[in-house]
């Protein structure tokens, strides 16, 4: 649809996609996503550790590292990721 220039906009689609359980639909907007911010990432990886995926949210996150430096708040997103999928 010729959105993915629009970070705000597909930052809340894949929030609003996690939110509603439609992984794959936020993964669809994730990766069709030429620019990546934090926030994004966040959110990606925030939501495969809501759904108890910690090894999907652990190769996000390792694919992240080699776009950007994780933030205080990605790494306790991340520790959050890894303890759900423990339960």
């Amino acid at each position: 649809m010729g959105l993915d220039g629009d970070l705000n906009f597909c930052n809340t689609m894949v929030d609003v996609y996690m939110e509603c359980g439609c992984v794959d639909s936020a993964r669809c907007v994730f990766d069709e996503m030429s620019l990546k911010d934090e926030v994004l990432w966040t959110l990606i990886i925030s939501g495969y550790g809501f759904e108890r995926d910690g090894r999907v949210a652990c190769g996000l996150f390792n694919k992240m590292r080699m776009e950007m430096e994780p933030n205080v708040v990605m790494l306790i997103v991340m520790l959050q990721a890894s303890c759900a999928s423990m339960h």
